[in-house]
C-alpha cells in the first residue's frame, strides 16, 4: 500500500493498512459495522497496490486524537467515479472537521489521473452532511441507494 498522509490546518488523515483493517473487523461487536469492515478488507485484498481506495482512513487532530473516519468505497470504476463516506465522533461534530477532511480527500482523489468524479450519498434528513458536501462543491444529482446523491466532477 502506498504511504499516504494528508495534512490540513487542523487534521492528519491517513488510510489504515490491511492488518489494521483486519484487527478492526475482528474486534467489532456491531453486526452492521462488522459486515462493513469485512467488505472493506475483502476489497483491499482485491485491490493490491491500491488498497487505500477501500480502507477506512483515520481522521486525527494534530495532537493525535482520533475524531472520525473517512474513505472511499473502492477503486475508481470504469467511468472514473469513486464514492466517499465519512463519520465524525459526536463530541467533535459541529466544528468543521468533516468539511475540512472531505476537502482534503476530495482534492487528493481528483489529483489521481483515473478519477473523474467523486460521489457521496446521505440520508434525506441529514442536513449536516448535506452542508458538508455543498461546502465542498458537491451538487445534488439525483437519488442513490442510500438517499440523495451528490457529486463533484474533475474540471479540465
Amino acid at each position: 500500500m502506498r504511504e499516504i498522509c494528508l495534512r490540513t490546518k487542523r487534521l492528519i488523515i491517513r488510510p489504515k493498512d490491511l492488518d489494521e483493517m483486519e484487527n478492526l473487523y475482528q474486534q467489532e461487536k456491531d453486526a452492521e459495522m462488522k459486515q462493513a469492515y469485512r467488505e472493506m478488507v475483502d476489497e483491499m485484498k482485491r485491490s493490491v497496490g491500491r488498497e487505500e481506495w477501500a480502507s477506512d482512513w483515520t481522521i486525527c487532530l494534530l495532537d493525535g486524537t482520533t475524531i472520525g473516519g473517512i474513505g472511499f468505497k473502492g477503486v475508481p470504476d470504469q467511468e472514473g467515479k469513486v464514492e466517499i463516506g465519512y463519520d465524525i465522533q459526536p463530541e467533535f461534530q459541529n466544528a468543521g472537521y468533516a468539511t475540512e477532511a472531505t476537502k482534503a480527500m476530495l482534492e487528493w482523489a481528483l489529483s489521481e489521473s483515473d478519477v473523474l468524479c467523486v460521489q457521496a450519498q446521505t440520508e434525506s434528513q441529514n442536513e449536516k452532511s448535506k452542508r458538508v458536501l455543498k461546502k465542498n462543491g458537491f451538487a445534488e444529482v439525483g437519488i442513490g441507494t442510500e438517499g440523495p446523491l451528490f457529486e463533484v466532477r474533475k474540471t479540465k
